[in-house]
């Protein structure tokens, strides 16, 4: 299969975990709040859980989606084991972005 948008989003996932940038910006957690309208959710949710196999993130991962194939992505987030905080709506995003710092 082709998937060009999922290694772009899992180097923009790999940017934001890099070691450098996490302590020059002083990173508690990263909240990944996406609309998949054009892109699916599921392939979004592919390119994440790349990026967290491939870097050792240790801040905690918020992710919220939202769109085509939502259901999909939620599942292989959760089925994934790497410790994903998901959340249903924004507010749920950042509510637990902020407990999970506390």
């Amino acid at each position: 299969m082709h998937r060009e948008p999922t290694n772009v989003f899992a180097c923009v996932c790999l940017f934001l975990c890099l070691p450098a940038s996490r302590s020059f910006f002083q990173v508690e957690a990263i909240l990944v709040n996406i609309f998949g309208g054009i892109m699916r959710c599921d392939t979004i949710a592919e390119g994440i859980i790349q990026a967290v196999q491939t870097v050792d993130i240790k801040v905690p991962l918020i992710v919220r989606v939202e769109g085509t194939n939502v259901e999909q992505a939620r599942q292989m987030l959760d089925e994934a084991n790497l410790g994903f905080i998901t959340a249903s709506d924004l507010d749920d995003a950042a509510q637990k972005a902020v407990a999970s710092i506390a």
